[in-house]
């Protein structure tokens, strides 16, 4: 599971879904619950020792979650890793919400970190509990939905820093490559790969999902350029836009011989 992603897709929120056992039958029951999560992300600092994340349940019937929490970091890749929630307080640890109930977990840390940001994820995963609807006995499928919120405490100091640090075309495929390297997490709210032609006109364009990169970790990328496209291109151009609307660009000549 990614934090990100949904992440918004906006890049902060991930869904899971996790198919249930099949019985045998003639009918069939498809459903997952129908819930928000608000906010998608939460930031804590000097100023802001603790929040709340609002899970209201839209559906029209009850549904139970459990609440865990985890230590979040990224390797060079950007590949993310969890482990133990070391410094983060959360509660409750589970509820059952009414239909059309809304509830809150509070979140805060026992203490800030001094020189770099550090990131936790609050997963609200729904757990079984609800029974079919009678109209609907026999084969069933039930959907458990999981939703990732990261969490981000600002060391005293905040330190933004990121670039595009390569952007290569070999054989037809495109790789680039965005380093983050201030302490606090980059915000990649967009980014896209376009292809050029001699005149300026655009022949090519690629959109990668939306990401966090946490500090001194990377993000590799990677796309398919079909040669017959390829061909047509006089440049490669990587724009990653952040939430506060700059821009991280890197921008490559393409030579035939890159697209064979």
């Amino acid at each position: 599971m990614t934090a990100v992603a949904h992440h918004l897709r906006r890049y902060s929120r991930t869904l899971s879904r996790t198919c249930g056992l099949v019985l045998a039958g003639v009918s069939a029951w498809a459903a997952g619950a129908d819930f928000s999560v608000n906010p998608l992300w939460v930031m804590l600092d000097t100023q802001t020792r603790s929040a709340q994340i609002e899970i209201r349940n839209h559906a029209e019937q009850p549904v139970r979650f459990q609440i865990r929490g985890a230590g979040w970091t990224q390797d060079a890749n950007g590949k993310n890793i969890y482990g133990d929630p070391e410094g983060l307080i959360f509660f409750p640890r589970a509820m059952e919400l009414a239909p059309n109930e809304a509830r809150v977990v509070r979140v805060g840390v026992k203490a800030l970190p001094a020189s770099r940001e550090e990131a936790y994820s609050v997963f609200i995963e729904e757990v079984p509990g609800a029974e079919p609807p009678p109209a609907a006995r026999g084969a069933q499928i039930r959907l458990l939905l999981s939703v990732s919120v990261p969490v981000f405490v600002a060391p005293l100091q905040k330190l933004q820093g990121g670039a595009v640090e390569s952007l290569t075309l070999r054989k037809g495929a495109a790789e680039a490559r965005l380093v983050n390297s201030g302490n606090v997490h980059l915000g990649a709210r967009t980014i896209v790969l376009r292809g050029l032609a001699a005149d300026g006109s655009e022949r090519y364009s690629h959109a990668f999902p939306g990401r966090f990169v946490l500090p001194g970790a990377g993000a590799r990328l990677e796309a398919p350029v079909p040669r017959d496209t390829c061909l047509q291109l006089s440049a490669l151009e990587l724009t990653v836009t952040t939430p506060d609307k700059s821009e991280l660009k890197r921008r490559i000549d393409v030579a035939r011989a890159d697209c064979q």
